[in-house]
């Protein structure tokens, strides 16, 4: 017996222990649960061996498996977890051809693909928290380009993590101002905090002086 085909069996053997006893409306998730396995076991192989056609197609039967499975499991159609793959896909092609170029797109289906999930299992309300999210997914993916090309990125990390706080806080005050008002007040605590070290400095440099 191959290894492959092992690894096909051992992880199918450890879902079918996870959701065996979860599920009791039949087994029609096992089918879902063999084809995404075999689509997972083929995006594996194929990214060690470099064939990135064969990796594309991987991800598209992992996905379409993906689909069918949590249908059974959940009863919802996950339409975005072909995002998912096709981010999955770019990602591990940019990093097969060394392209910095293929990870940002990567990052943005990937993102894009992981927060439609979750509103499409939990409700399209949380938009109205989530909608930060499609300006910092960008600027994360651009960020990890700049990682992956070994260029400086330090700055445009800060400055992303920064913006990604300043939209959140507008996003969650909105239906809770209370964290308007801890966030002004985490605002004053930090500037009275940088005018008292840079006072200290000034006087220490006058003392030095004289």
């Amino acid at each position: 017996m191959s290894k492959f085909l092992l690894g096909i069996i051992l992880m199918f053997l450890g879902i079918w222990i996870i959701f065996s006893k979860l599920v009791s409306d039949g087994w029609g998730w096992t089918w879902g649960a063999i084809i995404m396995i075999i689509g997972i076991a083929e995006v594996v192989r194929n990214f060690s061996l470099n064939r990135i056609f064969r990796l594309w197609i991987g991800t598209a039967i992992a996905s379409i498996g993906a689909i069918v499975f949590f249908y059974y499991i959940y009863g919802v159609k996950l339409w975005p977890i072909f995002l998912i793959g096709i981010g999955v896909s770019f990602i591990f092609q940019g990093i097969v051809r060394r392209n910095g170029n293929e990870i940002a797109p990567g990052t943005i289906f990937l993102g894009f693909g992981i927060l439609f999930v979750i509103s499409e299992l939990f409700g399209w309300w949380l938009m109205k928290f989530f909608w930060p999210a499609f300006i910092v997914i960008p600027g994360l993916g651009m960020s990890l380009q700049r990682v992956f090309e070994k260029k400086e990125f330090k700055s445009s990390v800060f400055y992303l993590v920064v913006l990604t706080l300043f939209l959140y806080v507008i996003a969650l005050g909105i239906e809770y101002p209370v964290i308007w008002g801890i966030a002004l007040i985490v605002i004053g605590i930090y500037l009275i905090t940088r005018t008292k070290e840079k006072g200290g400095r000034k006087n220490e440099g006058r003392r030095t002086e004289k």
